[in-house]
C-alpha cells in the first residue's frame, strides 16, 4: 500500500511542519550567498529528511531551499528540476502564499535560458503574492527590466528599473538589494554612454536608437550609483561585493581610462574566485571592459577564462562571449576565429530572437502562466494599468493600516466595492484570499522590522496589528520557522542611509 502523503499548511493546527527544518532552511538560505557548495549539501540532507517524513509543506519548503543553493552554485538545470518539485508541492498542498517566493526564482532561471516570455509572465505574475518583500520586488523589476530589453524595448527596460526597481530597493533598507539595483542602474547607464559614442555593444544590438542624452550625463548619472554602492559595500556579501565592483570597473573604465579600473577588477576577480556565478560574472565584464579599452589580448584571455565554466553555460552568458570574442579577436588580426565567433553569436541571437516571443506552453507552465503571451499586454500590466483601480485602493488602504484590525467589510468600505467583490478580486489578482493576503502582509512588515533592530517584540507585534504578543510570536514562528526574538538577537542592524539620484 502506497504510503499517505500528509499535507500540512501553516493553518493546520499545533506547529508548523516547517518549524521542524527550520533553522536547517535558515542556514541553507545564508549559506547559498556565501559558500554555495555547503548551501547544496545542507539543503540536499534536509530535502531527503522531508522526503522521508512524507510532509508535502516541508518538501516545498525543501525543494525552494534547494532550488536557491543551486542557483547560488551555478547548477541552473538542477535547480529548474528543484523548483519545479517545490512548486508542485505548494500547490498541491494548498500553500499558495508561498508562490510569490517560487515564481521569483523561476523568473530569474527562465531569463538564465532565455526564455524570455516565461520570464516576463512568471515575475510579473510573482508581483502579486504576499510574500514578496520590498528586496524581492526590487529582483523581480530588475528580471522585468532585463526581459524588456531582451525584447529590443530598451527604454522600457531603463525605466522599469529606475523608476521601478530602485525606489523598491531604497524602502526595503537592505544594503545587499542597494548595493544589486544600484550596480545594475550603474552598468545600464555604462550600455547607453557606449551608445552615444558608438561603441560596439550586446545590449544595444539590434534595439532601435532612441533619443540619447550626452554621454557625461549617463556617466556622471552611472557614478553616482556607485558612490551609493560605495556606502554599503562592507554590508554585503562577498558575492555581492565581487559583482557590484565588477559592475564599477566596467563604469570606471569607460569614464577614467583601463588603469584607473584594472585595480577595481583585480579585486572583484579575487573575491569571486570561490563562487560561481560571479565569477563568470566578473571575467566577462572583466573582458567586456578591456575590449572596449583596446586591452584586446587581456580581453581574449578573460573571456576564454570564462567560456568553459559550468555557470557560464546559460546561452545569455555564450552569447556575450561569443559577441566579446568576435572583436578581440578580429584586433588581434585573427580573422578566422573572429569569423567563428560571430556566426556563433548570430546563432545564439537567432535563438534568442525566437525564444523571446515564443510561448513554451508545458502543461505545468500553461496552467501558471497562461495559454498565450502578448508583449503589449505585458507591457501594460508591468506599468500599472491593468491591475482594476478597486484592488490598487484595497492594496494602499491595507498597506496603510496594518497596525489596526482590518475587516474585510472595512477594507471594502475604502475600495468602494462589496465584500464578495472584494474576495474576487483577490482571488483572481493576487491568487489568494484577501485575508491571507493581510496575514502575509502583517508577517511581511514584521519581519523588515525586526530585522531593522529598533523596536521590541512587543513593539514589533503592535505595529503589526496584534494586541498579543503571544499571539504575534505564535505565527511569526509558523510563518518563518524560527522565535521573533532570535531575529533580534542577530543584530541584522540595517543603515537607513538614503541617497538620491540627480536625473
Amino acid at each position: 500500500m502506497a504510503k499517505r502523503v500528509r499535507n500540512t499548511s501553516s493553518s493546520s493546527a499545533g506547529h508548523s511542519t516547517n518549524d521542524l527544518s527550520s533553522d536547517a532552511l535558515v542556514r541553507v538560505r545564508e549559506l547559498a550567498g556565501q559558500r554555495p557548495v555547503d548551501a547544496v549539501a545542507l539543503a540536499l540532507a534536509e530535502m531527503k529528511a522531508a522526503r522521508t517524513s512524507n510532509d508535502i509543506a516541508r518538501c516545498g519548503e525543501a525543494g525552494l531551499a534547494t532550488a536557491q543553493a543551486y542557483w547560488s552554485a551555478g547548477d541552473l538545470t538542477t535547480a529548474e528540476r528543484y523548483l519545479e518539485a517545490a512548486l508542485a508541492a505548494f500547490e498541491h498542498s494548498g500553500q499558495r502564499r508561498r508562490l510569490g517566493t517560487a515564481y521569483k526564482l523561476h523568473a530569474v532561471l527562465f531569463i538564465s535560458l532565455d526564455k524570455v516570455s516565461l520570464a516576463l509572465s512568471a515575475a510579473l505574475k510573482a508581483l502579486g503574492y504576499p510574500d514578496i518583500s520590498a528586496k524581492d520586488r526590487m529582483h523581480l523589476y530588475g528580471t522585468i527590466a532585463i526581459c524588456f530589453h531582451s525584447l529590443f524595448d530598451l527604454p522600457t527596460a531603463g525605466r522599469v528599473l529606475e523608476e521601478y526597481a530602485w525606489p523598491e530597493a531604497e524602502r526595503s533598507r537592505d544594503p545587499q538589494a542597494i548595493v544589486a539595483c544600484a550596480s545594475r542602474c550603474a552598468g545600464m547607464l555604462h550600455d547607453y554612454a557606449c551608445w552615444t559614442m558608438d561603441i560596439p555593444n550586446v545590449s544595444t544590438v539590434g534595439a532601435d536608437r532612441p533619443t540619447l542624452e550626452p554621454t557625461l550625463a549617463y556617466l556622471t548619472r552611472a557614478k553616482q550609483y556607485l558612490a551609493i554602492c560605495d556606502l554599503h559595500l562592507d554590508e554585503v556579501t562577498l558575492p555581492e561585493r565581487a559583482w557590484a565592483l565588477a559592475q564599477k570597473g566596467v563604469v570606471i573604465s569607460l569614464a577614467d581610462g583601463w588603469d584607473k579600473a584594472r585595480t577595481i577588477f583585480d579585486e572583484s576577480l579575487a573575491l569571486a574566485a570561490e563562487f560561481p556565478r560571479q565569477q563568470v560574472a566578473a571575467l566577462v565584464t572583466a573582458g567586456m571592459a578591456a575590449r572596449i579599452a583596446g586591452r584586446f589580448e587581456m580581453a581574449r584571455d578573460l573571456l576564454l577564462r570564462a567560456r568553459p565554466l559550468p555557470a557560464a553555460e546559460p546561452a545569455l552568458t555564450q552569447r556575450i562571449i561569443a559577441y566579446e570574442l568576435s572583436y578581440a579577436f578580429q584586433a588581434l588580426g585573427e580573422a578566422d576565429a573572429a569569423t567563428e565567433e560571430m556566426r556563433r553569436f548570430a546563432d545564439l541571437q537567432i535563438r534568442k530572437t525566437r525564444m523571446a516571443e515564443e510561448w513554451i506552453d508545458g502543461a505545468a507552465n500553461k496552467r501558471r502562466y497562461g495559454g498565450q503571451f502578448e508583449l503589449a499586454a505585458a507591457k501594460e500590466l508591468m506599468l500599472g494599468k491593468v491591475e482594476p483601480a478597486a484592488l490598487r485602493r484595497a492594496v494602499d488602504y491595507i498597506e496603510a493600516n496594518l497596525r489596526q484590525r482590518l475587516a474585510l467589510s472595512q477594507v471594502a468600505l475604502h475600495a468602494h466595492v462589496s465584500t464578495r467583490t472584494l474576495q474576487n478580486l483577490f482571488h483572481v489578482h493576487k491568487g489568494l484570499p484577501a485575508s491571507e493576503f493581510i496575514r502575509e502582509r502583517r508577517m511581511q512588515r514584521a519581519d523588515q522590522l525586526l530585522r531593522e533592530a529598533r523596536k521590541s517584540v512587543a513593539q514589533v507585534a503592535e505595529a503589526s496589528g496584534y494586541s498579543s504578543a503571544a499571539n504575534f510570536s505564535r505565527d511569526y514562528r509558523r510563518r518563518f520557522g524560527r522565535v521573533p526574538s532570535s531575529v533580534l538577537h542577530r543584530g541584522e542592524r540595517i543603515s537607513p542611509t538614503r541617497v538620491s539620484v540627480a536625473k
